[in-house]
């Protein structure tokens, strides 16, 4: 907790099991874990949350996700993602999770890789694409720019 206090908090998920987010990092297309946060996790989510640290649920597993909106008051951000309707992989996140997060007030920053799963949609129409699909659930000002 010594981090948080100067300011400098570390990534939530990562590819190892002993992170807050426990296995809820996401890095493939499908099959991630059911689990969500570890106690640490919650304990280091409340933590940033007393401290004014904006929770940045880019990479978690739904879960780790719901854990994260369960245990806080503030808005969110994803700071890049895109949406499963045009690319359906787990990273991308739902429309329940789009409209979690609006909800709260939160950003989520629309990411220009991953677009699309085929090359020859992946394009800048796509892209705006995504950022109509979720100004749509949760108007402009949920919507920004996460490469």
């Amino acid at each position: 907790m010594d981090l948080l206090q100067a300011g400098r908090p570390g990534s939530w998920t990562y590819t190892c099991r002993s992170n807050a987010a426990g296995h809820g990092g996401i890095f493939a297309s499908r099959g991630s874990s059911p689990e969500g946060l570890t106690n640490f996790g919650r304990d280091l989510v409340r933590e940033c949350e007393a401290l004014g640290v904006i929770i940045d649920l880019a990479h978690i597993n739904p879960a780790g996700f719901n854990d994260v909106l369960s245990i806080t008051t503030k808005p969110p951000i994803v700071s890049h993602t895109n949406v499963r309707r045009y690319n359906d992989i787990e990273r991308n996140i739902s429309d329940d999770q789009i409209k979690m997060i609006g909800k709260r007030r939160g950003v989520i920053g629309v990411n220009s890789v991953l677009v699309s799963a085929k090359k020859e949609e992946s394009t800048l129409d796509r892209y705006v694409d995504h950022i109509e699909h979720i100004a749509n659930l949760i108007g402009i000002d949920g919507v920004g720019v996460g490469f």
